[in-house]
């Protein structure tokens, strides 16, 4: 068996309102309890995005999208126009998100 590479163990002890909030702060960071105290600890900005998972799936989506275009014009052929829609409104999806996000930011 592989050893640990953090074999020391903290424990804390915390009240409800401590607990409340560390609960809190943990969930919108979708950390493990282990990596967010660690990086609570170093003094680690932790940057809760919104929605940060749901945009990335899309990107990922319209990477997809965007290959399959390209293998269209590269071999000359018309691109599905429901493929160039799904870009547009994804594209458009995203720059929404992005700009609430610059808002929330400032």
């Amino acid at each position: 068996m592989a050893k640990r590479k953090r074999s020391n163990e903290v424990r804390i002890r915390l009240n409800d309102e401590e607990y409340a909030t560390y609960k809190s702060r943990l969930d919108q960071s979708e950390m493990n309890g282990n990596e967010f105290g660690i990086k609570a600890l170093l003094g680690v900005s932790i940057v809760v995005i919104p929605n940060m998972v749901e945009m990335i799936k899309q990107v990922k989506m319209l990477g997809g999208n965007v290959n399959q275009i390209t293998r269209a014009v590269n071999f000359k052929t018309q691109p599905h126009a429901n493929v160039i829609e799904d870009v547009r409104k994804g594209m458009s999806e995203i720059w929404q998100s992005l700009s609430r996000l610059r808002e929330v930011d400032h």
